[in-house]
């Protein structure tokens, strides 16, 4: 039960790390106040979370979860201040601003660093904090579309500390963990770093398989499967399609990559993993090209799905980003059936003459589908027009188009 006089938890961010560490220590019994911009349209890019943004706004509307701006910020006494760092390093803010006005008040509370900075920053930044009592938390548990119970019951916590005072205040994710690492800081990072370049070498080298695939005339998602069942292996990120999007993977990447940097280390293999994500993100483009012979010009397509990944409102890194110029730099007419990436992709491109936001019953001369969004049905889809697929399409769903298919490491039809 929530009491007046209970300290609150103190964030300061506007990510959706942030959102979502405010939805469960409010769903703990914490009162939580939140010291960030655009929290409200956090909520709408993420809609998609659908218990999560139901949960946020419930506890906004009882009082539970309180919001202010950046600039209302000032220290003060709290169960815990738990400081998202990527997203207070904004308009040439330097992170040390942060920590001087810590530094300043007469609080002893514990402070948990999170966010994604290049390698040993994270232990300068707790080192810089006059107490004792400093955590970090990198978010690896973090799950699309499950954000909230991902973060409830994570699959691995792991926590770096500045002493080896218990962080307390979450005991209760701690205790629903699968499994828990604590270490010092410096670890923490290096792991955290360590755990994404993994999953984003697994993801290219199935890329990379999948190339061969389509020359071997073997279908990539059946050999994807076969691997899912090798215990050593798991089934997670074994997916080919146009390269892995978003925020947290590419930032991962070019973090850990400066850091290599930084210390003159060649990185050779997360070289390759990069230049090779970035290459696949044209690869559909590529298959267009090579059917039509390279007669392409001025000719009209359309494009199922915008956002990085099926079910997300958020086109970051996503591959229409690069498919839309290459598209347009040969006059080529884009309509563009988004999803709920829609909102996203009008505002970024309504002032492209070639951008037509529309529906997927749209007469074609061929079809790319990036990801699946509501109401999808390869029924409605141009007859005749050949289709580019980034492997959505089910085998059944394949076998009802009329016109040519090519996929990504699969048989074409």
């Amino acid at each position: 039960m929530h009491t007046t006089n209970q300290q609150p938890c103190t964030l300061v961010g506007h990510s959706i790390d942030c959102l979502t560490t405010a939805v469960v220590l409010a769903s703990l019994g914490k009162r939580v106040v939140i010291y960030g911009n655009d929290l409200d349209d956090i909520a709408r890019q993420y809609a998609f979370e659908h218990e999560l943004v139901a949960l946020y706004e419930m506890y906004k509307s009882r009082e539970v979860i309180t919001v202010a701006g950046f600039d209302d910020f000032v220290p003060s006494s709290s169960e815990l201040c738990w400081l998202f760092v990527s997203d207070v390093c904004f308009d040439d803010v330097d992170v040390s601003v942060w920590i001087t006005a810590f530094n300043k008040a007469n609080d002893t509370s514990p402070v948990i660093l999170s966010g994604n900075l290049p390698l040993g920053d994270f232990d300068v930044l707790a080192k810089g904090l006059k107490r004792a009592l400093v955590y970090y938390v990198p978010f690896v548990f973090l799950v699309d579309g499950q954000a909230f119970t991902s973060m409830l019951n994570p699959h691995l916590l792991l926590i770096g500390q500045k002493t080896d005072h218990p962080l307390s205040a979450l005991m209760p994710v701690i205790n629903g963990a699968k499994s828990v690492q604590t270490t010092d800081i410096a670890t923490a990072e290096f792991a955290r770093a360590s755990v994404m370049a993994m999953l984003a070498t697994r993801v290219s080298l199935m890329n990379e398989l999948s190339r061969l695939a389509d020359r071997q005339g073997v279908d990539i998602t059946t050999i994807s499967h076969i691997m899912g069942q090798d215990g050593r292996l798991g089934a997670s990120y074994l997916t080919a399609g146009l390269g892995f999007g978003g925020r947290t993977l590419p930032n991962e990447m070019m973090t850990l990559q400066a850091s290599f940097d930084n210390k003159n280390v060649k990185n050779p293999i997360l070289s390759a993993v990069s230049e090779l994500n970035d290459d696949q993100k044209e690869l559909l483009f590529r298959k267009f090209w090579r059917y039509f012979d390279g007669f392409i010009d001025d000719k009209t397509v359309l494009i199922v799905g915008g956002s990085y990944k099926s079910g997300s409102g958020r086109t970051d890194n996503s591959a229409i980003h690069r498919l839309l110029p290459l598209l347009w730099s040969y006059g080529i007419t884009t309509y563009v059936a988004g999803g709920v990436a829609d909102d996203e992709l009008i505002r970024l491109y309504d002032d492209e003459t070639l951008f037509k936001p529309s529906g997927i019953d749209v007469d074609v001369g061929a079809v790319f589908i990036l990801n699946r969004i509501d109401g999808f049905d390869v029924n409605r889809l141009a007859i005749g027009a050949p289709v580019f697929d980034a492997n959505v399409l089910s085998c059944d769903e394949i076998g009802r188009l009329k016109g040519g298919y090519f996929g990504v490491g699969r048989k074409n039809h």
